[in-house]
């Protein structure tokens, strides 16, 4: 069978094993269990890796082709704003500062610190198993510690590249930021 990957209706196999949209089929005749388990490993994997998955082939697709990179966002049938915003957090939370057990949502706040600071925080989270809120909280209470009052800019953009360019250069500057969406009147 030729996969189509522009097709995300199209099963793929793993072995005898065929993956679709909507389940799983496993080969006939007799199943071992331990082969059994190590799917499941694969789908537990798959459901917690995949959204560095998504942002590690964005930057990739992005430092190799360019421009071109983003003709690709409409055959993934996700939100092209959700992919920027995965490509960002890997791009600005190096494979290497990113812990197993540590979920993709804890990176969304890591992202905004220091490498250093990632894997320190990164860490605690691990070790403490934080929830994302415990994690703001502790990062506010240090936060609270250390500054009082910080200056604010609002920069309203009109696409998603603005979005994505104004991220590169507020993280390349070291700068905190966040993102909010404003429907338009």
């Amino acid at each position: 069978m030729t996969t189509d990957l522009t097709d995300p209706t199209e099963p793929f196999k793993i072995d005898d094993f065929e993956f679709s949209p909507t389940g799983f089929t496993a080969p006939s005749g007799t199943l071992d269990f331990d082969r059994w388990q190590r799917i499941g490993q694969f789908i537990r994997l798959t459901n917690a890796a995949s959204q560095f998955w998504w942002g590690d082939w964005l930057n990739l697709g992005e430092d190799t082709f360019g421009e071109k990179a983003s003709q690709a966002l409409e055959t993934t049938h996700w939100d092209e704003n959700t992919l920027r915003v995965y490509a960002w957090v890997c791009r600005a939370v190096p494979v290497a500062n990113r812990l197993a057990g540590v979920p993709f949502g804890h990176y969304l706040t890591l992202a905004k610190l220091t490498p250093q600071e990632q894997v320190k925080w990164g860490k605690k989270v691990a070790a403490d198993q934080w929830s994302q809120r415990q994690l703001k909280q502790a990062l506010r209470a240090e936060d609270a510690n250390a500054v009082q009052m910080q200056p604010c800019v609002l920069v309203r953009c009109k696409n998603a590249n603005q979005v994505h360019d104004i991220e590169a250069w507020a993280h390349e500057q070291g700068l905190d930021y966040d993102l909010c969406e404003r429907a338009r009147k």
